[in-house]
């Protein structure tokens, strides 16, 4: 997962269950991620979540800038893109 919300979930597993591990990663690289690792399951975390879309930077109302990132440390915020950007 790359959302620091469920990623922060995901550790208070992992310290629960030793048969558990957080990636912090892109489901793109999984295969990098697993390279050499024994598996024995695996369970995705697709799409946004209810504490994710409860976030101002989800919500489409309110005063906080409009962000719509998975993750808000990489890339640029809707807000930003949208100011940068023009209609042509």
């Amino acid at each position: 997962d790359i959302s620091p919300t469920a990623v922060a979930a995901a550790r208070g597993l992992e310290r629960e269950d030793s048969r558990f591990r957080m990636l912090h990663r892109p489901c793109g690289e999984m295969g990098e991620a697993l390279d050499g690792l024994e598996v024995q399951g695996v369970l995705f975390d697709i799409g946004p979540s209810n504490p994710q879309v409860d976030s101002d930077g989800f919500r489409i109302t309110g005063d906080a800038p409009l962000d719509l990132r998975m993750n808000p440390h990489q890339g640029v915020s809707a807000s930003e893109w949208l100011t940068g950007t023009s209609v042509e």
